[in-house]
């Protein structure tokens, strides 16, 4: 059975790759967070970044670019509109509220992220194999 600090590490571990925040990692186990925490949690965080590069496929990455590349962003709307359910709100890179509450979506490049799948489709022969296979697998508009 793992113990505290084992319980610990993993948890900085997983946050820090999620979010890629020093600040979060440190809150989610208690510490004030600093550059020479990283270094402490170092060999978890590159266990856990192993594991995860084993788990994720070209064929995962194609399909989250598909996503993020034709996605509608209609959880957006959702947002604005105070639906409590859970949304995916990758397609959003900044919120902004002014002083008189308006609220402003920036959202990500999708230009940019089209030219990273085009060139991940061309550096593989198979690539437009893979992608027609990701396609039938969900609507690009359906979480991958």
């Amino acid at each position: 059975m793992p113990g505290k600090e084992t319980d610990r590490r993993r948890a900085f571990a997983q946050v820090y790759l999620k979010t890629m925040d020093l600040e979060e990692a440190a809150k989610a186990v208690g510490e004030t967070p600093r550059p020479e925490l990283l270094k402490r949690y170092e060999a978890e965080v590159e266990r856990w970044r192993d594991s995860l590069r084993q788990q994720v496929t070209q064929e995962d990455v194609i399909r989250r670019l598909i996503r993020l590349g034709f996605g509608s962003g209609k959880e957006c709307i959702s947002l604005l509109e105070g639906s409590g359910a859970e949304l995916d709100l990758s397609l959003v890179s900044e919120v902004k509220r002014s002083a008189n509450g308006a609220v402003e979506f920036k959202l990500i490049d999708r230009v940019g992220v089209l030219r990273q799948l085009l060139e991940l489709l061309k550096g593989d022969e198979d690539g437009a194999e893979a992608f027609l296979r990701s396609l039938q697998g969900g609507e690009a508009g359906e979480e991958a």
